[in-house]
């Protein structure tokens, strides 16, 4: 599960911001927190709220480039630029400061806590420890290419030295050299931390429909019964579904993100729905699930990838949650993270959204899973909670106070300026036509 992430440094992040999925010590809605040790309790799911251009995808986009960054460092090459620099532009400084990224999660039972610090040619400092007896111990510790190893480290620390280029992270070069610790740390930034699955899904429909459909073939029956069910339940008109071979001349969906051919071109969705004013039992007409409507086709993609980080235990990262999504849905999709008796293996949700329906009282969220993001002066992202925040009450209407700017993280729109100015241009234009 994550426990906190940080970044400073990146894109409209000048100064260190973090969202942390430990709870604070507020009452309420105690069934939006997993208990997953003694004395460590976690939040299921957290909501990010700002304006346009306040900063909300470029928190997620900070903690793709930090997967990415261990990704593409598996093989880069030693004068390879590191592509996922991107430092903060409004200030002179900042673009010849590094980036940092931090990260704390637990991991079978076991808390981690991992830091980067990069410019645009080379890793600053890399460092990772662990708590095994509840008490924070060194796994390695790295300053440019100068590396210290601790007593809980197993693998051949001299020869990751010699491996490890400059340009390159410790824990890609372990990965690829089968040391465990580090293969373990690199899967759950890579696979667990999750990704953006809605915008993906808009980036390649097709691509994503087929993944799905190789995933629902090699799942248990359950699980392609519990995706019938969640359907069904959201008001599609569909009755049934199946996964059948595809055709051979079906349109070819090209290798993409590390997937095979062969897997992404095997299956194809098959959709059921009854034939209205027939009374003949079981008579239904079916679809390929492309005859569906774009909102139909998304929508099932999304359940069923969200039931399977569900089923996994994984982290979902959604931005813009409202994109193409009634509010119900989105409604629909936090309470099935916040929900005990569903979420049993507590995975977690991050979500960015506009939909201020999700802070109404009934989708019951907690002040701590409540995130703004404003800039401030210099144009610099800053991040917290409504748990941060002196004078606010559980029982306040947070939807109507976010409206009416209490909280910040609403645009400032100077309607009247723009009306004066609108009208002088218009004037101007009239006047100068008239010659």
């Amino acid at each position: 599960m994550l426990l906190q992430f940080s970044v400073s440094n990146f894109r409209s992040f000048k100064d260190e911001q973090f969202i942390t999925m430990i709870p604070a010590k507020i009452k309420g809605h105690e069934e939006n927190i997993a208990h997953v040790a003694p004395g460590l309790d976690v939040l299921k799911s957290a909501v990010i709220y700002g304006a346009n251009a306040s900063g909300k995808s470029n928190f997620l986009k900070a903690i793709s480039a930090f997967q990415n960054l261990l990704r593409s460092s598996i093989t880069r090459k030693p004068n390879d630029i590191i592509g996922e620099y991107e430092p903060y532009k409004l200030t002179k400084d900042a673009t010849e400061k590094p980036t940092t990224f931090s990260i704390d999660f637990l991991m079978k039972g076991i808390q981690y806590h991992y830091d980067i610090k990069f410019s645009r040619e080379i890793i600053i400092e890399e460092n990772l420890s662990f708590y095994p007896q509840k008490r924070e111990a060194k796994l390695f510790k790295r300053e440019y290419q100068v590396f210290s190893f601790g007593e809980y480290f197993k693998g051949p620390s001299f020869l990751l030295k010699d491996l490890t280029s400059p340009n390159q992270t410790l824990v890609s070069k372990g990965t690829v050299n089968n040391v465990e610790q580090l293969f373990n740390v690199f899967g759950f930034i890579n696979s667990a931390l999750g990704f953006d699955f809605i915008n993906n899904y808009d980036d390649d429909k097709l691509f994503s429909t087929q993944v799905v459909a190789s995933f629902l073939q090699d799942s248990k029956p359950y699980f392609l019964n519990r995706v019938k069910k969640v359907m069904a339940s959201l008001d599609s008109g569909i009755s049934d579904i199946r996964v059948v071979d595809r055709s051979p001349d079906m349109p070819f969906v090209k290798y993409k993100n590390g997937i095979p051919n062969e897997i992404v071109n095997k299956y194809k969705i098959r959709t059921s729905h009854r034939i209205l004013q027939d009374t003949t039992e079981g008579s239904v007409v079916e679809f390929d699930i492309e005859d569906e409507s774009t909102g139909t086709q998304k929508l099932f993609s999304i359940i069923t990838y969200i039931l399977g980080v569900l089923e996994d235990g994984g982290i979902l990262l959604i931005d813009e949650l409202e994109r193409s999504l009634h509010p119900h849905i989105s409604r629909f999709i936090i309470s099935l993270f916040n929900n005990p008796k569903i979420n049993k293996n507590n995975a977690q949700l991050i979500a960015a959204t506009h939909d201020v329906t999700l802070l109404s009282e009934e989708n019951k969220l907690r002040r701590d899973q409540i995130w703004i993001v404003e800039k401030n002066e210099q144009g610099a992202s800053q991040m917290f909670s409504l748990a941060d925040m002196k004078g606010i009450r559980d029982n306040v209407p947070f939807e109507k106070w976010y409206l009416s700017g209490r909280f910040g993280g609403v645009p400032n729109i100077e309607s009247l300026q723009f009306e004066f100015d609108f009208a002088d241009e218009t004037t101007e234009n009239n006047t100068n036509g008239a010659h």
